[in-house]
């Protein structure tokens, strides 16, 4: 089967991390895939097309404006058409309305998308007329897939009907340590290690993580906190941070592309966020064995509820936050230990790329079907 997946990326962050995933797997499934990486005339290669380029995954960069252009839309399909490709498998906003200003009956290639989930904006913005323009867009595909059950709440799900399909982001379950990128630990050996990874946005909240951070040293003088990313958030942290006088014990490195060394590194991982599709991160996390505490929003209780520990959950609020990762601190080593075993075999049943892979597999022979 020859699939192409459509995507403009703005970062390396979860919905980027799953398609390289998926491409992998699929590639390794027997699949012919390539990516279609949508950017503006002359702008420099993204953090995607670097991953790509470094996995070996075949990629074309489409530059078109950067407003939804019709005319790119059959341009894209004819492409698709020249190449025999068998399924279009888009990936965010863009893609979504590109395909969906097509109408089907025009459309000789299905198209399927999976939503990786809204960002919240609170005024009237660009973005929110994207988002408004792609719910009605997603209505038009063959397929709509949420990578999380609690995503039904931002979506049209009786418009969309008996098209909308869940299936949960996985991981790459193999390692491939001999090409992993080098790391530089920010810790030491006697620390308390707690780290954090995403795009230093509004939606991350790691503000809060750094305010509750203060909380716990308090307690914890031995306590060091690493947050791993970029985004728009990143001054108003670094002036957070001096403003706690937390310089030499909150660090934030920027990316962090050897992320089996992070999750080995840290004591626990935190995903604070106010709001997330399927966090990747917390999968990546489950699969190293790593401790996680999470607020309690609806993706992050849809993952972690089945182990059965309520004390991993925190509301979001510093206070909160801080009385969770004191109290993981003082938890027994022994008990420390059998969390690693539930947080694996969790991630085995479900979570893995093969089994996502599968399950994208029988989506892409529905939608031929039909």
């Amino acid at each position: 089967m020859n699939v192409a997946h459509l995507i403009d990326s703005g970062g390396y962050y979860g919905a980027e991390a799953m398609l390289i995933t998926l491409c992998l797997e699929q590639i390794a499934s027997g699949f012919n895939v390539q990516v279609i990486s949508i950017s503006t005339p002359g702008a420099r290669l993204k953090p995607l097309e670097e991953k790509l380029i470094e996995c070996g995954i075949p990629y074309i960069r489409w530059e078109m404006l950067p407003i939804p252009d019709f005319r790119e839309s059959f341009k894209i399909l004819e492409y698709c058409k020249k190449n025999s490709i068998d399924i279009i498998h888009s990936h965010g906003y863009k893609g979504n309305i590109l395909m969906g200003l097509i109408p089907l009956r025009c459309r000789s290639v299905p198209v399927i998308t999976t939503m990786h989930g809204y960002t919240k904006h609170q005024t009237l913005s660009k973005m929110t007329i994207y988002q408004l323009l792609d719910k009605i867009c997603i209505r038009r595909l063959n397929a709509v897939v949420l990578v999380s059950k609690s995503m039904e709440s931002q979506v049209p799900v009786k418009k969309i009907g008996n098209k909308l399909h869940i299936i949960e982001n996985g991981v790459r379950s193999q390692e491939t340590e001999s090409n992993a990128p080098a790391y530089e630990s920010c810790f030491s050996q006697e620390n308390y290690k707690i780290g954090s990874l995403g795009r230093l946005s509004h939606e991350k909240n790691f503000s809060m993580l750094i305010d509750a951070f203060s909380r716990v040293i308090i307690d914890i003088p031995q306590a060091r906190l690493v947050i791993y990313g970029e985004g728009p958030e990143r001054t108003n942290l670094e002036e957070q941070i001096t403003k706690l006088n937390l310089k030499g014990r909150v660090f934030l490195p920027g990316y962090q592309k050897n992320v089996s060394a992070f999750f080995k590194d840290i004591d626990v991982f935190v995903n604070c966020s106010l709001t997330e599709g399927m966090p990747i991160s917390i999968l990546e996390s489950m699969k190293h064995g790593c401790p996680v505490i999470a607020t309690d929003i609806p993706a992050n209780k849809t993952l972690l509820t089945p182990l059965n520990i309520p004390e991993q959950f925190c509301k979001i609020n510093s206070g909160s936050l801080a009385s969770a990762l004191i109290s993981f601190y003082k938890k027994d080593p022994e008990k420390r230990a059998q969390l690693v075993k539930r947080y694996t075999e969790l991630f085995n049943q479900k979570y893995t790329s093969e089994i996502m892979c599968k399950k994208y597999s029988s989506i892409y022979s529905l939608v031929q079907k039909s």
